[in-house]
């Protein structure tokens, strides 16, 4: 069974302070290179631990995949800091799973993807 919930941005505050609010943003699109429109590309940051998925209704706009990579990234560490501020070690097999408008998915980036092991 797959549980689904909704939630909002900034996606790592949001998550850890309010735990899963409603969403409240709206608005679609992609950029074009000859459109005055500021229209960019829509992606979901849903996240997934096991049979568990957080769904991301609403998206945020991104000007490409690499720049919503980059927050998923970013999320990704608050969200493992905020478990280790709590005494608990940060979940190896929770992941982002980022949608594009259509709900096609993207890109799998793996939380632990997130740690320089260097």
């Amino acid at each position: 069974m797959i549980a689904t919930v909704q939630f909002t941005k900034p996606l790592a505050f949001n998550l850890i302070l309010h735990k899963l609010p409603d969403a409240t943003k709206g608005g679609a699109g992609f950029r074009s290179l000859f459109s005055m429109e500021d229209d960019m590309p829509r992606f979901h940051m849903n996240i997934r631990k096991g049979d568990e998925l957080l769904e991301d209704w609403e998206g945020e706009e991104f000007p490409s995949l690499l720049e919503a990579r980059i927050e998923a990234v970013q999320s990704a560490r608050e969200l493992m800091s905020a478990r280790m501020a709590a005494g608990k070690m940060p979940d190896g097999h929770t992941r982002f799973e980022i949608a594009d408008d259509c709900g096609k998915i993207v890109l799998v980036m793996p939380f632990e993807e997130a740690i320089d092991r260097s």
